[in-house]
């Protein structure tokens, strides 16, 4: 099933837009500002998002923006009540895939749209890596280990994927920290990957013998298969 994230201030139309979904058959969450649309949307793994994009504080432009400089893929569809084709640009060139003015939209368009951004998103080419049972899928942020989904919030997950794209080479923190956080910032440092990844290690390894995230005692750490004690 489903699920799509209604980021829209004005309560009658987010509720519309959920009840359309709905008789769809998807799953919604609303959320009527650009924050905690922007922290749902990196909490969680929905299939679409419906962004209005004259939001007030957090506006769909800056809410998108960093969706898209987090690394977050989610096809975006903006409602705007702008018309012009440079909004339009502007729109397409933040990171949306798609665009509805406001003031002609219609259920049936709009549901239409939603559908074509899923099945183009499901046309795109796999971008799975698999490390023995360890299964780390880059397009749709989902990790598997055999059958069993393992829940990861984003920065975990993209601490995985940087240990899992230099497999089986060493990663230095100093390296997690630029590929994660984008620079080397005083307020991270190796303490805080270490606790990130003995979070991961729980989540992949607690109650198995195989394990899959190395130390590498004075280097960094890497990720593959090995059964037995590290």
């Amino acid at each position: 099933m489903y699920s799509i994230l209604i980021i829209e201030d004005d309560a009658r139309l987010a509720r519309a837009l959920s009840s359309l979904l709905k008789k769809e058959k998807f799953v919604t969450d609303i959320c009527r500002t650009g924050e905690e649309g922007y922290e749902k949307a990196i909490a969680n793994s929905y299939n679409a998002i419906i962004l209005d994009w004259s939001l007030p504080h957090m506006d769909g432009e800056e809410v998108l923006k960093n969706l898209r400089s987090d690394g977050i893929s989610t096809p975006v569809l903006v409602l705007t009540a702008r018309t012009s084709p440079e909004d339009a640009a502007e729109m397409i060139n933040a990171g949306a895939d798609d665009y509805l003015r406001k003031s002609l939209w219609n259920g049936k368009e709009l549901t239409a749209r939603i559908k074509s951004l899923l099945r183009n998103k499901e046309g795109r080419k796999t971008n799975i890596i698999t490390i023995g049972d360890l299964h780390i899928d880059l397009n749709d942020y989902e990790v598997y280990l055999g059958k069993e989904a393992i829940e990861l919030d984003n920065m975990d997950f993209r601490i995985l994927s940087c240990l899992a794209k230099n497999s089986p080479n060493v990663v230095s923190p100093e390296d997690i920290i630029r590929e994660v956080w984008g620079d080397y910032d005083l307020a991270v440092n190796s303490g805080t990957v270490r606790t990130h990844l003995c979070y991961i290690r729980k989540k992949i390894e607690k109650g198995k013998s195989t394990k899959y995230i190395h130390t590498i005692h004075g280097r960094g750490f890497k990720l593959y298969e090995e059964e037995g004690d590290d």
